[in-house]
């Protein structure tokens, strides 16, 4: 059980979390493509002798930021935390030559980024929301050995079934996905100024938040790895392109998650949610059984971060505690 019952909300700017946090980059080359820095944060904590690092992986269309508030309680009862920025997103520039931002592309430098950074005789706790449980899951899968253990929460463990998304949702998801696509994500920025500010989270991002949010997209060409994150869902009973491809290794990395006691795993969970309802909050728990820990942050939507810092902060530290 987390108490966060006294939380508070820190408004933080960019300027306040980087004064603390300061940048710093990363240049990594994946196999079969280009050189690039991946821009990242990192919090140590001397009194904290550990071999486990902290990992907090960001998702569509935020960055490293999303982590700001979460940050200062992991690193309480963690030697160190690292926020990366995925490539294209944040502080990581677009990688000379790269037009596909593809779920395998993000993976392919994530991974890079993590194995390099993180020494060989260390052990990593990641933190995953949105497209970020989708590398993180996939590390995981792949990596095994190096997870010391898990937290994830509106994460993407299988794929989504097109008849249960509201008439609303349908519209948008084929227009992402159409000729309009471009145009309402890349010149309206309707990812961030509308999902990100105003429908992903009950405590709406204030206008300083967001301007951080919005500072590694100024231009039209910046936003279209915001635009593609969209097309990269797979649906089950609808086919809907470029989504299709990622099925595969979505469904299969779901299941390991789901059955693996290979490490702990923490599953935090709100209602409504957004893309975990009430529906599939059960049906998750009761497919995780025994091998993982569900915990009720209360009311919140997608991005759990803005609505509950402290009580996700909590939860990776209490699980730290137990390593």
């Amino acid at each position: 059980k987390i108490d966060a019952s006294g939380e508070s909300f820190a408004i933080t700017s960019g300027p306040q979390f980087f004064s603390q946090y300061p940048v710093q980059h990363l240049s990594v080359t994946p196999a079969g493509l280009p050189e690039s820095d991946i821009g990242y944060v990192v919090a140590t904590n001397d009194s904290i002798k550990s071999n486990i690092v902290t990992v907090c992986i960001h998702g569509n269309p935020t960055s490293k930021f999303l982590y700001r508030n979460i940050i200062p309680y992991i690193s309480e009862a963690c030697n160190t935390v690292i926020a990366p920025d995925l490539m294209a997103m944040g502080d990581s520039p677009i990688p000379k030559g790269v037009t596909d931002f593809s779920l395998d592309i993000h993976y392919a430098y994530i991974r890079e980024f993590l194995d390099t950074i993180v020494p060989s005789d260390k052990k990593i706790v990641l933190v995953v929301q949105d497209w970020g449980s989708g590398i993180g899951f996939r590390y995981a899968h792949e990596r095994s050995e190096r997870i010391a253990g898990l937290v994830f929460f509106e994460a993407i463990l299988e794929e989504f079934a097109f008849a249960d998304v509201p008439l609303a949702n349908k519209i948008i998801f084929r227009l992402f996905r159409g000729l309009l696509g471009s145009f309402i994500n890349q010149r309206l920025n309707f990812f961030i100024k509308y999902f990100l500010g105003s429908a992903g989270s009950i405590r709406k991002p204030t206008s300083s938040e967001m301007q951080e949010y919005l500072r590694p997209y100024p231009t039209y060409d910046s936003l279209k790895v915001v635009a593609q994150w969209p097309c990269e869902i797979p649906f089950a009973d609808h086919s809907l392109e470029t989504g299709d491809r990622n099925r595969d290794k979505i469904v299969a990395t779901g299941e390991y998650i789901f059955e693996t006691n290979a490490f702990p795993k923490v599953f935090l969970h709100a209602s409504p949610g957004a893309i975990i309802d009430e529906a599939k909050k059960d049906r998750y728990i009761a497919k995780l059984g025994d091998t993982a820990v569900a915990v009720d942050l209360g009311k919140g939507l997608h991005y759990l971060q803005e609505d509950h810092p402290a009580a996700i902060g909590m939860a990776v530290s209490a699980l730290l505690q137990q390593l």
